[in-house]
């Protein structure tokens, strides 16, 4: 059965996971402590094995998250198929409750988002916003949205030079999520 903790872990694969090598990863920031524990917890929950934490070999800012299993690599390669500019929800999430969709949802925003606090003379506003380069995902992330009854926003951010097409889903409120 899917339970939030595996619908948070597939929230957070969305946003900083790949495939590798026998392997699946999850990349941080090394300041993201928080977020590194929490994935090693998560991953021993729902597969019932360990992970390593290590540095990325060329970006010494980059923590990763490594589980090593075969097994689970490719059910994770079935499950979630892509690569970052084609991630995509699987249609299954859509099918359980709002709990669960909220779950994954703010596992990707952990990832792959930020909140900024907008203060005015009255009030506190709240803007969130999630990226990724898969428009898919994006869209998907927004149908949740909707499900959830979030209003939200969908952007095509500009092109960089030397960069992918990057898309951005915003959300405003006195309280997000």
């Amino acid at each position: 059965a899917i339970d939030k903790d595996f619908a948070r872990l597939v929230g957070l694969y969305l946003a900083e996971g790949c495939t590798s090598d026998g392997r699946v990863m999850f990349c941080f920031n090394s300041n993201e402590l928080n977020l590194i524990e929490q994935t090693q917890k998560l991953i021993n929950k729902c597969f019932g094995c360990e992970s390593t934490v290590t540095l990325h070999n060329k970006r010494k800012t980059c923590s990763l998250v490594n589980t090593y299993s075969v097994v689970i690599e490719k059910f994770v390669k079935n499950f979630l198929p892509g690569l970052a500019n084609s991630k995509s929800v699987p249609a299954l999430f859509f099918q359980t409750s709002k709990e669960i969709q909220l779950e994954l949802f703010k596992g990707w925003m952990d990832g792959d988002g930020h909140y900024r606090v907008d203060v005015t003379e009255n009030t506190n506003s709240i803007r969130a916003t999630g990226v990724s380069i898969s428009s898919q995902l994006i869209q998907d992330m927004y149908t949740i949205c909707l499900n959830n009854k979030i209003k939200a926003n969908i952007h095509q951010r500009k092109d960089r030079k030397d960069r992918q097409t990057a898309y951005s889903l915003q959300f405003y409120g006195q309280s997000v999520l």
